[in-house]
């Protein structure tokens, strides 16, 4: 996908939150559970999959529609949901830690020590925070502003301190 077709099918929101939770990914990756690079953006495909299974904003390669081009009342409001992303998740996860032909790749993706650490990443950052991305992919209400006009008067000559009258006094002291 092209970045041109990625910016279209995204607002700022959402392209920001994808950033940041696919950098978050990847530094996991490489500090937490000190992938190599292709074992690295295998992960974060992994965590990219959850984020783009069932988003009404997300344009496919064969999806016609795009988020500016379709009306908001045509994205369904309750498309995306939990249940199919953690089968998503356990459907992708099983052959990345047991490997399926032990002669050609005796390497799994994840080791069986690593595989509770991706299981507590994806909970911690995507599963525990579900609703937020889900509010933030599918709620496309526009933001209400409010303008407030506030008059502001010019503000009172104040005279200097050496000046003041001493109340109770009728002269000045020191006159």
């Amino acid at each position: 996908m092209t970045r041109e077709r990625i910016i279209q099918n995204f607002v700022k929101l959402e392209i920001l939150l994808i950033c940041d939770y696919l950098l978050f990914a990847i530094i996991f990756a490489k500090e937490q559970l000190s992938l190599d690079d292709k074992k690295s953006a295998i992960f974060v495909n992994l965590v990219w999959l959850l984020l783009q299974n069932d988003n009404p904003a997300y344009e496919s390669e064969t999806g016609s529609r795009r988020l500016g081009q379709s009306s908001r009342r045509e994205l369904p409001k309750s498309k995306k949901d939990l249940q199919s992303d953690i089968e998503l998740f356990k459907s992708h996860i099983i052959p990345l830690t047991v490997p399926l032909d032990a002669e050609l790749d005796p390497n799994p993706v994840f080791s069986q020590s690593q595989l509770p650490m991706v299981i507590k990443f994806v909970y911690e950052t995507y599963i525990d925070k579900f609703t937020l991305f889900k509010n933030v992919f599918e709620n496309k209400e526009q933001n209400e502003e409010i303008k407030i006009m506030v008059d502001i008067s010019q503000p009172i000559y104040v005279p200097p301190l050496k000046d003041a009258l001493y109340l109770g006094y009728e002269y000045q002291p020191g006159e």
